[in-house]
Formats: structure tokens, C-alpha cells, sequence
């Protein structure tokens, strides 16, 4: 199996690090990659290498059309997230399978078209939302779905700190603090977009309001706070969303509020527990999991069930939906009004 990775910045190559670990012998590795400093990374540490392709046992490429020319069976994209349908476009145009990095992109017009042309060339498509392979999501959509639990409300948080998240480069320079690359607090941790979505559906509406982190020096939504409107079998509940890249305390959890109980997820500590409102208590504890292991459950996923055929846990009508929430929670931040949040149909 031939494997062609877009983009060797430290997602790109932990992909290149599992697929080796999963697929040993039977994957023939290829890059394309921006010239600059040779760094091998592997969060938060990166060291200097004589070539990074050299230490994965890769071949590299000068451009995507060279690549494309080999027919490779599959390509990650992992390059910038404005880059990342325009890259995916052409590679379902060659018949390659694709892995897409989240977000799938920034643009509703070429979402539409990587998703026409995927079709048209029998693609499959997977998105790298690596959360929904972690065993306590998987709990909660359980509890979720156990009688009496119909849901009230949300609250969801996500707070970190980008500048501790590469911290061998000036995070001011990075994709992420760059609107022309397609960073900003909304697109780089739409995981919790994609967790709504995994638990509630696509919302019907949303008010996004953004805080000024102006000590981050950043030209993107740093700090966002959104109401959204999910629907509901008795008509619809509200789900509170807070992102930030600016606070040094990272905190990554929710709760919800349903009818017969609350469910709180500590996405840092790996706890998760269910309040019955009778006074029951249940907990469990998932501190043996680690970042790496859904990231491994994801590629083994990819390369062993996507690529020979299978469904993607995570395809483009997913990817959809959380695009749908992103985009609209940016056209709320312009007009300073409520929302709509529509589905990508033709």
C-alpha cells in the first residue's frame, strides 16, 4: 500500500509514526513537505535531524502532481486548513483514498466539490476527529441513550493555551494564529463540534460572541462563547460552548443536564461520572488511555477497515456537520445576530 502524507509538521508526522507501527513492511511511505528547519517533533519536544523523510523511511516528493503521477492508494493531508480541500480535491480527482486532518476545511463551495468528486471517483473519505475513538465519548453516547435521558441542556469548555502547544516555535507564526491558513480558536478545536454532532445531531441555530485575548497578538478568534439551539424530542435545549486559546489552565470537559440525571465529562482528568437525580451516583475512571492511543485506534481504523473498503467513523457527512457549526458560528461573530445551521445538501 502506497501512502502519500501532505504535510510534515508534528500531526503529519505522528501519521507517519502510527501508520509504520500499524502497517510495518506494508506501507511504502511518501512526503510532500515545506522546505525548512529538518525537525523531528514529537510534542511537546522537537529535535534536529540530518532529513526527516530519511527518518521515516520516506520518499519525498517536489510537488503533488509528481506524487499523484505514482498512484499512490491513499493520502493524509495535513498541510495548513485552508489548503486542505483544494489539496483533497485533487488527489480524489487521481483516485486516491483520502485521511483529512480536521478540520475537513474552511470553504462550503469546496467542501461541496471535494464531496461531488469523491463520489464521482469512488473515494472514500475519513476526517481526523480522533475523539470519538476514545472510550469515555463512546460511555457517554451509552448513557446518552439509556432510557429517561432525554437531554435539557449542555454545557461544553474547552480552555488552553497556545503558546504551550509547540512551544519549540513562535506560536504567532503557526497555521493557527494565521486567518489566511484557516486558524482561530473555532476551526482548530472544532472537536467539540464534531462531539455535538456525535451526541445531539446538527444544531438548528447559533449566537457566537468573541472575548479579545490581546495579549495573545493574534490576528484570529482567540476566545469564542456560542449558544446553540439542538433539537429535541419535545422541541429543543440549549448548548453553551466555550473555546479559548488563551488561558494557561487547560480545562476540557462537559456536562449535560437530562431528565433523570447529570453526566460530567473531564476530558484533562479522564473521569466521567452519572448523577441520577434520585440521588444514585455512577463513575469511571479512563486515566489508562491516553492522547497517542486514539490516535492509534484512528489510524488502525483508517488503514485497516477505510482503505480495504469499509466505512469511515468519521466521513464527510460528519465533517459536514461540524463545517456547518464553524461556519456559522463566523458568520454570527460578523453580523452579531442569531444563526441558522444548515446542512451542506445540493
Amino acid at each position: 500500500m502506497k501512502i502519500l502524507i501532505v504535510g510534515m509538521g508534528s500531526i503529519g508526522q505522528r501519521h507517519a509514526r502510527l501508520i509504520r507501527s500499524v502497517m510495518g513492511e506494508g506501507a511504502e511511505l511518501w512526503c510532500l513537505r515545506k522546505r525548512g528547519p529538518e525537525l523531528l517533533i514529537n510534542p511537546p519536544e522537537a529535535v534536529e535531524c540530518d532529513s526527516v523523510a530519511r527518518h521515516y523511511g520516506m520518499r519525498e516528493f517536489p510537488d503533488l502532481d509528481a506524487a499523484l503521477a505514482q498512484r499512490p492508494t491513499a493520502v493524509f493531508v495535513c498541510n495548513p486548513t485552508s489548503l486542505h480541500l483544494q489539496t483533497a480535491i485533487r488527489c480524489a480527482q487521481s483516485g486516491a483514498h483520502l485521511f483529512i486532518e480536521k478540520p475537513v476545511g474552511c470553504s462550503a463551495e469546496e467542501f461541496r466539490l471535494l464531496r461531488r468528486t469523491a463520489e464521482e471517483n469512488g473515494v472514500a473519505v475519513c476526517v481526523g476527529y480522533q475523539t470519538r475513538f476514545d472510550p469515555m465519548v463512546e460511555k457517554v453516547a451509552a448513557l446518552l441513550s439509556e432510557p429517561g435521558n432525554e437531554v435539557v441542556s449542555c454545557r461544553m469548555r474547552w480552555m488552553t493555551y497556545l503558546p504551550a502547544h509547540h512551544p519549540y516555535e513562535d506560536y504567532r507564526l503557526g497555521y493557527a494564529a494565521r486567518e489566511d491558513l484557516g486558524g482561530g480558536v473555532i476551526f482548530c478545536l472544532s472537536h467539540e463540534l464534531d462531539l455535538i454532532s456525535r451526541f445531539f445531531g446538527l444544531p438548528q441555530s447559533v449566537y457566537a460572541l468573541q472575548g479579545e485575548a490581546h495579549s495573545l497578538d493574534m490576528p484570529v478568534d482567540t476566545s469564542v462563547s456560542a449558544l446553540f439551539s439542538c433539537a429535541a424530542p419535545s422541541g429543543s435545549f440549549p448548548l453553551h460552548l466555550q473555546l479559548s486559546f488563551a488561558q494557561g489552565d487547560e480545562e476540557r470537559g462537559f456536562s449535560v443536564e437530562t431528565a433523570s440525571s447529570v453526566i460530567r465529562c473531564d476530558l484533562v482528568k479522564r473521569r466521567l461520572e452519572c448523577v441520577a437525580h434520585s440521588g444514585g451516583r455512577r463513575e469511571w475512571d479512563f486515566s489508562n488511555v491516553i492522547r497517542d492511543d486514539l490516535f492509534r485506534a484512528q489510524c488502525e481504523h483508517v488503514c485497516r477497515d477505510v482503505l480495504t473498503g469499509g466505512t469511515p467513523r468519521v466521513g464527510l457527512a460528519e465533517a459536514g456537520e461540524s463545517l456547518s457549526m464553524a461556519l456559522s458560528m463566523h458568520k454570527s461573530l460578523r453580523t452579531g445576530e442569531v444563526e441558522k445551521i444548515l446542512p451542506f445538501n445540493e
